[in-house]
């Protein structure tokens, strides 16, 4: 299974996001992995949840709020499902994803394929955002 967020670019104030960087980088300088189950805690504590936090507050235009626009992310979420992946669930939030799913046989994250590139969000925004 893989678990995947991915955010709009106004998501998050640049402010807050250079301060969470660099406290998460302080933190990885001070305690390099591997950790033990005390030290992935506090990480989690300090840095994971507190972006969801961030994430959760709203911050930017929130485009997803647009059923139209959200639409659009769901279908391109379930253009994949059941021919690379298996897509288990999905979030869509005003300015944040969250997708869970798991890889089919042979595929990879880090070597994007030629159908997914030549997929082109254009080729359904018309039609879903037409009056």
């Amino acid at each position: 299974m893989i678990f995947v967020t991915f955010r709009l670019a106004d998501s998050l104030p640049r402010e807050l996001l250079d301060d969470w960087l660099r406290a998460r980088d302080a933190f990885l300088a001070a305690n390099p992995p591997p950790w033990d189950d005390v030290t992935e805690a506090c990480y989690q504590g300090q840095f994971s949840y507190k972006l969801d936090e961030y994430l959760d507050a709203a911050h930017g235009y929130c485009a997803l709020r647009d059923p139209r626009l959200a639409q659009i992310v769901a279908y391109r979420l379930h253009h994949f499902d059941g021919q690379r992946c298996d897509l288990w669930s999905y979030a869509i939030t005003p300015n944040h994803v969250h997708v869970l799913f798991a890889l089919r046989g042979g595929e990879s994250l880090s070597k994007p394929s030629k159908a997914g590139k030549a997929f082109r969000a254009a080729s359904f925004i018309k039609p879903v955002l037409a009056p």
